[in-house]
């Protein structure tokens, strides 16, 4: 299984960003305290983004930013990020093909050429992201080492997929 811990331990000092939606749960589980400080222990610097002004709470404490993921290569520099863990946005707040190619041109704009995405969907709530313009343009499939293209899970809908910057995006 992979973990969000292995990921933050193959990101650099330039930083890990993660958006997700305004489900209470997922912010429970995706952003505990352990996970900032295990993303950070080595050096990297983790962002977060939210839509919602009242989730900076469940954000990171000095480098949260309130936005629209749709916006995300606007919101921060190009090149910024090692990795972006997105996670339960789709089918639950960005549900529009358009606004989803949108916020995945914006990330990989924002991800260096050796950036990761981690995508965290739902089978029952969205088509599989694998057949959108801007991940069929941008990304490829991950081949790094110990990490699974897709993962799924047993009596779960939720589904990781791990891509790679192409070498067009580059």
């Amino acid at each position: 299984m992979v973990s969000l811990a292995r990921v933050a331990d193959q990101a650099d000092s330039a930083g890990f960003v993660q958006a997700r939606c305004d489900d209470a749960l997922d912010r429970l589980s995706a952003l505990h305290p352990a996970y900032l400080a295990r993303i950070e222990r080595l050096g990297a610097k983790c962002w977060t983004l939210d839509i919602d002004p009242s989730a900076r709470w469940w954000g990171h404490p000095q480098r949260h930013l309130v936005g629209d993921v749709q916006k995300v290569g606007t919101l921060y520099l190009q090149c910024q990020f090692d990795v972006a863990l997105f996670n339960g946005v789709f089918g639950y707040s960005l549900n529009s093909k358009d606004g989803q190619n949108e916020a995945i041109a914006g990330l990989a704009r924002v991800l260096k050429p050796s950036g990761m995405l981690m995508l965290g969907w739902n089978t029952h709530l969205v088509s599989d992201p694998l057949r959108l313009s801007a991940i069929e343009q941008l990304f490829v499939r991950s081949e790094r080492a110990d990490f699974e293209r897709r993962v799924t899970f047993e009596d779960n809908t939720h589904v990781y997929d791990f891509f790679e910057l192409s070498n067009l995006a580059r």
